[in-house]
């Protein structure tokens, strides 16, 4: 039974990595590395790096383009890298007129 529980979340995480690539949301370098990490149980930091990266290159041109303050992304890049939810980006994300 415990092999076939991994055959599952293996066929889960391949649907979610596929789904992720065809959506631009992860490279095929990203992919990679989660499937590594899986493969040596380290998933949680490498899916945290991937999103850390993510949400530094989002922060970094909508605080350029006056979408969101400094202050505020600064803040919410901290509260990311502490592992704190990424709710805090996707509240950024949606804007003050679609929360």
């Amino acid at each position: 039974m415990h092999g076939q529980g991994d055959a599952h979340s293996g066929e889960r995480l391949a649907a979610r990595i596929d789904k992720m690539l065809a959506a631009g949301r992860i490279t095929e370098d990203e992919a990679a590395q989660v499937w590594a990490a899986a493969e040596s149980g380290t998933i949680d930091d490498v899916v945290r790096e991937i999103q850390v990266r993510h949400a530094r290159e989002w922060l970094a041109a909508a605080a350029a383009e006056g979408r969101v303050s400094e202050r505020d992304a600064a803040e919410a890049l901290d509260r990311l890298e502490r592992g704190d939810d990424p709710d805090a980006i996707r509240a950024l994300r949606r804007g003050p007129d679609r929360s």
